[in-house]
């Protein structure tokens, strides 16, 4: 607590000081210089600020311009380059899907060769059976008749004995 006082005091008392001194130095430095000389020192010092300031926001506005511009720049070199990579997914995109559709094809046509030739499997087996069933009935037929016996059955269509 008393530490705490004791730089308060001190800081304080070096305030005091400092305006002081520049109350002394403004005081005799104001009875060496003459007013008008000072005015236009002054104004002059004023007028040198001003075109610094103004200099300043030239080049303060020259580089935000600059910096525009390359950030246009830039972000036009991203929009080209996000275009190109969307073009070249989009062909491959296309390609793969050229693919797939080619190969789609391919097994279609496959599976209807496939599905023509098992219809014709289908059909000679179905046409064996047919000729077979007439076989066995001729065959039970001329056994009856050399049995004697007067009926016999008739050679109908397979496809009856099938269904």
């Amino acid at each position: 607590m008393e530490t705490v006082i004791l730089i308060s005091v001190l800081s304080t008392l070096g305030v005091v000081i400092i305006i002081g001194l520049m109350v002394v130095t403004f005081v005799k430095l104001n009875s060496k210089v003459d007013s008008s000389d000072y005015e236009s020192q002054f104004i002059s010092i004023n007028q040198k600020i001003d075109e610094g300031d103004n200099n300043n926001n030239r080049d303060i506005h020259s580089a935000i311009d600059e910096l525009y511009r390359s950030l246009t720049e830039v972000k036009k070199e991203i929009n080209d380059q996000v275009d190109r990579l969307n073009d070249d997914v989009q062909g491959r995109i296309d390609q793969t899907q050229s693919t797939i559709d080619s190969r789609c094809d391919r097994l279609y046509a496959d599976f209807e060769n496939q599905n023509a030739a098992l219809r014709h499997q289908d059909g000679e087996i179905a046409s064996e059976i047919h000729a077979l069933i007439d076989e066995v009935h001729r065959r039970i037929n001329e056994l009856k008749r050399s049995s004697g016996d007067s009926k016999t059955i008739p050679n109908s269509s397979s496809s009856d004995i099938l269904a």
